[in-house]
């Protein structure tokens, strides 16, 4: 019994064997083609035929078709038979399409097959890579990058563009005998250390002849003081200009390069490792619509270098400008009022909705930052207890007696306020008179609150909310701010301009942890004129306490309103 069941499992295996003899050359071409789709190349080598095998090797096969693939991007790879010859059975015709860096490659291409032994085997050439491929050739692939979008205020001013600076980088072959010098010289001319451009030079793509950029030139540098050291030279690029500085810091933001983190969940949307994205602000959060997209051609070379022929082609696209409602002018003067200070402002047209300036002081400067800010900038930045980094315009903040405008409006549109009624509250006096508040935007927009916005095309449809406040009321309140900075014994009186009706409201917050606790203050100040009320201003000023309280913002503002 047991020699019946070894010689069932002899017959068994020779008839496997008999099959694999008449396997169809169909057969074997389609298993090389799932190798193929699975980039399994190294597999797909057993494949070929001797005669390919003398061609090339194993080791180069497998390298030229991993280094191809990877440098011009190639992902979404299928591979399929398109038919045999009719007149040949050992000849195939299949299709290879792919996406790459460069646009769709697309071709049918015909494969013969020989019978080697007791197998087909592939009579692989070099264009099955691609057509008019030669053992020799080499396949490069060109990026063009589509221009990222400009952001503009409502004059047409830049306040995110693309601008033009240089790269300075190093030749190691040419540093000469005075390489340490030179080295020392261009770390402290960019700001950087020794170390950081010692590093720089040690990456392993490097040659002797290779421009290794080290860093971008600084805001008013002179270029000379780079490209007259031995072995230094400099380039022109791309790059991202924010032409107000710190004045627009947090609105616009900044742009810089995807990190790991990012990738994770920008891969999908085409992004790769190096890539600019907006970082912060406005550059963030419409970087969809500014975002250029890549383009780029994949093209061969002849062993001279020479150009061939274009495999693959995409255009490049760029991103759309966008004009904001925000008024440079403005925005700077602001700015200007608040530096040294920390504190937020915002100045909205109140008939319109539409946001004039948003502030955040302190800020740091975009335009280092996108040229390669230095570890003590950073440093010194993220050291400051005044947090320049910090957008304060997006935080929540205590408002104080500012707030006693909406209250009160709201007590008097309920009839639950008298506004000719005193109250008395232990040793305070509460009137309407100047410490009295009002709801700022109804007054001057006909009781309506419109819908704010910040991009100038938006489409708004009408008002955010409708007859919040009558025109009776309106009338009280627009009369007890003006009060408030007119009258000789009003709060916000430091805020009085000559030949201008400015009406107001000052607000003092404290903030501390428990009543006896000794806390900071935070003074706030809004104001609008009130004979051409197309601007109002809110002004919040940290750390007031013992400097004048709600008055340090109202000179600000102030100058705001002076011409």
């Amino acid at each position: 019994m047991k020699k019946l069941w070894m010689l069932f499992f002899i017959c068994f295996a020779v008839m496997l064997v008999g099959c694999n003899k008449n396997e169809p050359p169909k057969q074997a071409f389609e298993e090389y083609i799932n190798l193929w789709n699975d980039k399994k190349f190294a597999n797909m080598y057993v494949h070929l035929s001797d005669h390919a095998k003398k061609t090339i090797s194993k080791k180069e096969f497998t390298e030229k078709y991993q280094k191809i693939y990877e440098g011009i991007g190639a992902k979404n790879l299928k591979v399929k038979t398109k038919g045999e010859n009719t007149k040949d059975k050992e000849r195939f015709l299949f299709e290879v399409k792919m996406d790459t860096d460069g646009g769709t490659v697309s071709f049918i291409h015909e494969v013969k097959l020989v019978k080697e032994k007791e197998s087909w085997k592939i009579d692989w050439t070099p264009d099955f890579i691609f057509p008019g491929m030669k053992k020799d050739y080499k396949v490069r692939m060109q990026i063009e990058q589509g221009k990222r979008g400009e952001i503009y205020d409502r004059n047409g001013k830049g306040l995110a563009t693309n601008g033009k600076a240089s790269e300075v980088g190093i030749i190691p072959e040419k540093l000469g005998e005075t390489a340490a010098q030179t080295k020392e010289i261009v770390a402290q001319l960019l700001d950087m250390s020794t170390e950081e451009v010692e590093q720089k030079l040690t990456a392993k793509w490097i040659k002797p002849d290779s421009f290794v950029p080290i860093g971008i030139l600084k805001e008013g540098t002179r270029q000379n003081d780079y490209i007259e050291l031995e072995g230094v030279s400099s380039r022109p690029i791309n790059i991202r200009t924010y032409p107000l500085g710190e004045a627009a810091a947090h609105l616009t933001g900044y742009i810089g390069k995807v990190n790991a983190e990012e990738l994770k969940s920008l891969q999908k949307k085409g992004y790769q490792a190096d890539d600019l994205v907006g970082k912060t602000g406005l550059e963030k959060v419409l970087e969809n619509k500014l975002r250029g997209e890549k383009g780029g051609r994949v093209f061969m070379e002849d062993e001279n270098g020479k150009e061939i022929k274009n495999v693959a082609k995409k255009e490049a696209k760029e991103g759309e400008n966008v004009t904001l409602t925000i008024d440079a002018a403005i925005q700077e003067k602001i700015f200007n009022e608040m530096k040294n200070e920390a504190g937020s402002s915002a100045a909205v047209n109140p008939k319109t909705g539409e946001t004039i300036a948003l502030v955040s002081s302190p800020a740091y400067n975009p335009n280092i930052l996108v040229r390669g800010a230095s570890k003590a900038q950073r440093e010194a930045w993220n050291n400051d207890s005044k947090l320049p980094m910090m957008n304060r315009f997006t935080k929540a903040f205590v408002p104080g007696s500012v707030f006693k405008t909406i209250t009160g409006a709201i007590g008097l549109e309920t009839k639950t306020l008298n506004p000719k009624e005193e109250f008395k509250i232990q040793g305070l006096k509460w009137t309407k008179d100047s410490s009295w508040g009002n709801y700022y935007v109804t007054r001057v927009n006909e009781g309506n609150i419109p819908s704010p916005h910040l991009l100038k095309e938006a489409k708004v449809a009408g008002n955010w909310k409708e007859n919040v406040l009558s025109k009776k009321n309106q009338e009280i309140v627009k009369s007890a701010l003006i009060k408030v900075i007119n009258d000789p014994d009003g709060a916000g009186r430091i805020a009085k301009v000559d030949g201008v009706t400015l009406a107001g409201k000052t607000g003092t917050a404290e903030l501390k942890e428990s009543k006896e606790a000794d806390g900071k203050e935070l003074g706030w100040f809004a104001a609008f004129d009130a004979n051409a009320p197309d601007m109002i201003v809110t002004m919040m000023i940290e750390d007031v306490k013992g400097r004048g309280g709600s008055n340090v913002p109202g000179e600000k503002v102030k100058h705001v309103f002076q011409k």
